[in-house]
């Protein structure tokens, strides 16, 4: 995202749009809970939709789905993705939008 952010500010992340996953399927922000992907990031979570992660050395993402805010758990980069799998054949790209509040408010 170009963003670092630091333990304790309020993040606010909103998605619209959509990305092609290959095979013919497109999802939006929100993902697509009835795709099946044993090897998403974030099991529980919609195939295909915008996840975030704070910090490269960081496995705790985040669904964001279309609209998520969060105070960020560490210091670290923003990091946007997709919560799928096999991101060798997808293609698009959300229209994102981050707020970040500072520090304590």
């Amino acid at each position: 995202s170009g963003w670092v952010v630091r333990k304790g500010q309020k993040i606010r992340i909103t998605g619209s749009g959509r990305i092609s996953l290959g095979g013919g399927r497109f999802s939006s922000p929100s993902g697509i809970m009835s795709l099946p992907d044993s090897d998403k990031l974030i099991k529980d979570q919609p195939t295909g939709g915008l996840i975030a992660v704070i910090g490269d050395d960081n496995n705790d993402f985040i669904f964001i789905g279309t609209d998520r805010e969060f105070v960020a758990a560490r210091d670290g980069a923003l990091f946007l993705g997709v919560n799928e799998g096999n991101l060798n054949d997808n293609s698009g790209a959300f229209d994102i939008k981050i707020e970040i509040s500072p520090e304590g408010n």
